[in-house]
Order: structure tokens, then C-alpha cells, then sequence
């Protein structure tokens, strides 16, 4: 019998135990590293995967051949941007990764976009369609920018 309340009081605990959270590679080393192109598709598809709020459509292709990424997050589950016209809610741009080495707007817009699309923040939702670029540089996100050097 304490055998089965137990099992019980386990199982109702784990009920209200939070879901396994989708981390960046930012957060997920203390801010010591940043995404590269793979961990931020890899990102994009598992928040996908647990949101229907979430489309990730192709923008564009890279000099280097690499699928940049527009992510579009709404509750009239628009799939493509002619569907923006049905749907009576202003559009708004988020694009971060421009250059190379400019990584906290990418790493802040896949917060977001899983903050959004998890429920957190999907209030925003409700009078706007949201659309995200996170990695627009795709080539240059991996490339490394050495620091100048002044010398006087």
C-alpha cells in the first residue's frame, strides 16, 4: 500500500514537472559560445516541431549554398508570404545576423522566437504576425573577426 501511494505521489509530480527547455548554444555554455549556421537550423526545427505556431520557410539560398531561414510565427498559421494579405494583422521584421561576428541580435531573435512560440510570450501574437530572420549572414556566421589593433 505505501508502495502505491508513493508511485502515485511520484506520478502526480512529475505531471507538473517543467518540459525539457530548448536552449542556444549561448545559453547553454554560460554565454561563452555562440550558434553556428547547423545549431541554429537544428534550433529552428526542434521549436518547430513542438509549436504550430511556427513555419520555417526558405528566403533565400547563400553564396555557399546554405538555406537562409525565414521564420514565421503566427496564430493563422501563414505558410507562405501571399497568405500575409488574408490575414488582418500588420507584419513585423525582425533580421539579425547581418555581418559576420554580430551574433547577439541572432541569439536573442531564437529566444524569442521559442519564448513565442512556446507559449511565454505568444500574447504577441495576437495583433501581429511576426516574421524572423535570425541568421541573414548565413556564410558569415561562422567566420571569425579578429579584433583590431591600434597602435599609436
Amino acid at each position: 500500500m505505501k508502495r502505491a501511494i508513493i508511485l502515485i505521489i511520484v506520478i502526480l509530480f512529475s505531471c507538473y514537472l517543467p518540459a525539457e527547455e530548448i536552449l542556444t548554444v549561448a545559453e547553454s555554455s554560460n554565454y561563452m559560445k555562440t550558434s553556428l549556421y547547423d545549431d541554429v537550423m537544428n534550433f529552428l526545427y526542434q521549436v518547430q516541431k513542438k509549436s504550430n505556431l511556427v513555419k520555417i520557410l526558405p528566403l533565400t539560398v547563400s553564396s555557399e549554398g546554405r538555406l537562409v531561414p525565414l521564420v514565421v510565427l503566427s496564430r493563422e498559421k501563414v505558410g507562405r508570404p501571399g497568405d500575409l494579405r488574408l490575414v488582418d494583422k500588420p507584419a513585423v521584421l525582425v533580421m539579425a545576423n547581418s555581418h559576420a561576428g554580430e551574433v547577439e541580435g541572432k541569439e536573442a531573435s531564437l529566444m524569442l522566437i521559442r519564448d513565442i512560440a512556446l507559449g511565454r510570450l505568444s500574447g504577441l501574437l495576437d495583433s501581429q504576425v511576426l516574421l524572423f530572420i535570425p541568421i541573414f549572414n548565413a556564410d558569415g556566421n561562422a567566420k571569425r573577426v579578429k579584433p583590431l589593433c591600434w597602435k599609436i
